[in-house]
């Protein structure tokens, strides 16, 4: 997955794991020629657009506004270059919202807290990086 967000032009890629089949952490790797593992993010509570209605999102970047986790949330879901219409992402008290013109455009979610990425996982990276299993 990488390899491929590498040669489309990406520069983060976001890996959504599960607890008894709930999305409940968002680990990021930065890509480069390089990829080295970014934070990882606790969530729970996720209501996913299906669930709640979602509007549709015409914003090509996301702003990122945080009262306890700006952060991490900057780390991870903030684009670099503002150009055009933008997301907002608004986490106040850890609830979580995606809005385009204050209407909501993505999942809903709780932050439980957020980490660097362990070490085992950035040795893990290293052992790929060199070709090792």
């Amino acid at each position: 997955m990488v390899d491929l967000a590498y040669r489309q032009g990406f520069f983060r890629l976001l890996i959504v794991g599960e607890t008894k089949g709930n999305p409940s952490i968002i680990r990021s790797i930065e890509v480069w020629k390089v990829p080295r593992w970014g934070i990882e993010l606790y969530i729970t509570g996720v209501q996913l657009c299906r669930e709640i209605g979602c509007g549709e999102n015409e914003g090509d970047y996301v702003r990122v506004s945080g009262e306890i986790y700006e952060e991490p949330l900057r780390k991870i879901f903030e684009y670099p270059v503002n150009e055009g219409e933008e997301v907002l992402l608004r986490e106040e008290k850890t609830l979580v919202h995606f809005l385009y013109e204050d209407k909501v455009v993505g999942p809903v979610f709780r932050i439980r807290g957020w980490n660097e990425i362990p070490e085992k996982l950035k040795r893990q990276a290293k052992m790929y990086v060199q070709g090792e299993d």
